[in-house]
């Protein structure tokens, strides 16, 4: 008889097992600020000399960049509350940076497709962060199409590790806490999402309100209310404006 019986039916019957919940983890302000200048400082590394430029015979170097530069897109996972994948197959097609909100503000905005993990596509609006903004326009040229990003996964995944053993972000920094951040942070500053804060944070990180309230309200206590973005209600301004000014 057991095949002819549905799923409420099986969660009807079976006793829920009584498991520990663990507080999500996230990164708070002076963490996130952390991994951002070591991404910086990761970025900024450079050959004293390339084999092509001694080929060359060239005797002062070109500070040729050591490490394909990561800080970017470190920002638009953290900023944009996008999954990893998400994030690392964006292609300037899914971008309007002249995208208006309701009261005529260039904002900006990116939309992702059903490709995504839930297979509903979205609209990220840039106004929670006017930085994101800022960094991809920074980064787009008049002819750009394509991949935003110039690094493989592989690329990705090394510098994130590279970033906490050899730069000084913290232990804590993954592209999925990233993602916990901005969800959190979305979810508790009064001053972006007002009195809608866990049902937008939602819409925008592509995920049911219930996993928001269950796993975000109240984790991060302190926010000013007059925190209007991202970059303000995580006191990152000044470490932000140096990665923007770096790309």
């Amino acid at each position: 008889m057991l095949p002819k019986l549905t799923a409420d039916e099986l969660a009807d019957g079976l006793k829920r097992m009584a498991v520990a919940h663990d507080r999500m983890q996230f990164l708070r302000g002076p963490e996130i600020a952390a991994l951002l200048n070591a991404a910086v400082k990761h970025d900024a590394v450079t050959f004293k000399m390339t084999r092509r430029e001694n080929a060359a015979g060239r005797r002062q170097p070109r500070g040729t960049q050591r490490h394909p530069s990561i800080a970017p897109f470190v920002a638009c996972v953290l900023l944009s509350g996008m999954r990893f994948g998400e994030a690392l197959d964006l292609t300037w097609e899914q971008i309007d940076l002249n995208a208006r909100d309701n009261d005529g503000t260039v904002v900006g905005e990116i939309h992702l497709t059903s490709a995504t993990k839930t297979k509903h596509a979205r609209t990220i609006g840039l106004e929670v962060s006017p930085a994101l903004l800022e960094i991809l326009t920074a980064l787009h040229t008049d002819d750009a199409t394509g991949s935003v990003w110039k690094i493989t996964e592989g690329e990705a995944n090394t510098a994130m590790r590279r970033l906490v053993a050899d730069f000084g972000a913290p232990v804590g920094a993954g592209w999925q806490a990233l993602r916990r951040t901005a969800g959190t942070y979305l979810t508790n500053a009064p001053g972006i999402f007002g009195a809608a804060s866990a049902y937008r944070s939602a819409r925008q990180l592509g995920h049911s309100v219930e996993i928001a309230e269950r796993h975000c309200v109240g984790l991060v206590r302190g926010i000013q209310r007059d925190a209007r973005n991202l970059e303000a209600a995580m006191g990152i301004e000044v470490e932000i404006r140096r990665l923007i000014d770096a790309c």
